[in-house]
């Protein structure tokens, strides 16, 4: 596939006729967090320039199909209904079961033979995954189940950005523009970066000013699950303070992504504090914490927002010594592409 060396992304998303700098990479995509569907719910997201609808049946089951019924092409996420543990249509009352087949017609006792397209999905840390591979193929690995015991609920918002899931991974590589861009000092890798296969793990330190406190020590482990998934835990010391992010950037449509960023956090004290005295107030001031946490994340997201909305994506990037392991997750990354060198 062609690059647009000399193209700003802003033409891309303009003109759907001109090609991307990169294609949609394979992996899970969050989609939405488990709150936001509840039990009888239905609701429609974008992936990869293609609507995909999910739904959760009255039992619990989730589910996510391509839009179209398979009768006559009505979109499934605008009218369709849940009942029990069917999605119904809302063109001729087709109902289909969670295995994606017509159960029931209007047209008598003998349901005809028709089926959903089924997308894997999967539910884990709170949120509703999608997998995407242009070639089709099935997922060849799982996102893990990663509890957390002690972190408040997390709190979440929803962000929107000219640019691409792996310019977001090579952004957290990109050491170099820590202190210009978000304020750190002294950014400074603890552990070589990871991987194994489609995750990669680094620790980073760094010192950056906090609202009221000043500037303090802060330790992130970093975990990406392909390109589609980031968990940062990042640890302040200082403070007694633990906070867990996920910032999940989904491609929506040609160099269009959609984020959906989680916060929860989680106050150590001592433990000579009975519990009784210990938690209720640990649990207001966590989920305090986790909103405030929230607010600093997506002013930092904003940030990088901004850059990645005007930049250029460069295959041949002139790197420096000071910017990072960037080149070294470029070819961690290929793994994710069905062609081409990236």
């Amino acid at each position: 596939m062609s690059h647009l060396d000399g193209r700003q992304h802003g033409d891309v998303e303009g003109n759907p006729n001109v090609p991307a700098p990169l294609p949609y990479p394979r992996g899970w995509f969050c989609l939405s967090s488990t709150r936001e569907l509840k039990a009888g719910a239905v609701a429609t997201r974008r992936l990869a320039g293609e609507d995909v609808v999910l739904y959760r049946t009255r039992g619990g089951r989730v589910r996510a199909i391509r839009p179209h019924c398979p009768h006559l092409g009505a979109h499934l996420g605008h009218g369709g209904t849940v009942d029990g543990e069917y999605l119904v249509c809302p063109f001729h009352r087709f109902a289909y079961g969670v295995d994606g087949t017509c159960r029931r017609s209007p047209y008598g006792p003998h349901p005809p033979e028709l089926s959903l397209t089924l997308l894997p999905v999967c539910e884990v840390n709170g949120m509703i995954c999608v997998w995407y591979d242009e070639t089709g193929a099935p997922p060849d690995w799982q996102l893990p189940e990663l509890p957390k015991p002690g972190f408040s609920t997390p709190v979440q918002r929803t962000l929107q950005a000219d640019t691409h899931p792996q310019e977001v991974a090579e952004n957290i590589s990109d050491y170099g523009h820590m202190g210009p861009i978000h304020g750190f000092v002294d950014t400074k890798e603890l552990v070589t970066a990871r991987t194994d296969g489609p995750v990669r793990t680094a620790k980073v330190r760094a010192r950056r000013s906090l609202p009221l406190v000043g500037i303090v020590p802060v330790d992130y482990a970093v975990r990406q699950f392909g390109l589609g998934l980031v968990l940062a835990e990042a640890e302040i010391p200082a403070l007694g303070v633990s906070m867990r992010m996920w910032v999940n950037p989904t491609p929506t449509g040609p160099w269009r992504t959609q984020f959906r960023v989680f916060v929860g956090c989680a106050i150590t004290v001592p433990w000579a504090v009975p519990d009784r005295f210990r938690d209720p107030p640990l649990a207001v001031a966590s989920h305090l914490l986790a909103r405030f946490g929230l607010t600093w994340l997506t002013h930092d997201v904003r940030k990088d927002i901004t850059i990645w909305h005007n930049k250029r994506y460069l295959p041949h990037p002139r790197l420096q010594r000071g910017d990072g392991p960037i080149g070294e997750l470029r070819h961690w990354a290929r793994q994710f592409y069905a062609t081409a060198e990236r």
